[in-house]
């Protein structure tokens, strides 16, 4: 969605209002390494809470749930 809303940004509304556009660059490199660092960080944020959630007792724990 992102990159289909640039091109109308830079090729209808710029050129509309503006009168002018501006080259497209697509960040390829950035795009392909973006799902593993995201992947890292998710498992990274994950670990307290996890940690938490396995010194709780059990059975009072889904009581009150």
């Amino acid at each position: 969605c992102g990159i289909g809303l640039s091109f109308i940004l830079t090729w209808v509304v710029n050129r509309a209002f503006f009168h002018w556009t501006i080259g497209l660059e697509i960040p390829w490199k950035e795009i392909a390494v973006a799902p593993i660092w995201i992947t890292f960080v998710a498992l990274l944020a994950s670990l307290i809470p996890a940690w938490r959630a396995s010194r709780l007792p059990l059975a009072p724990a889904l009581r009150a749930e």
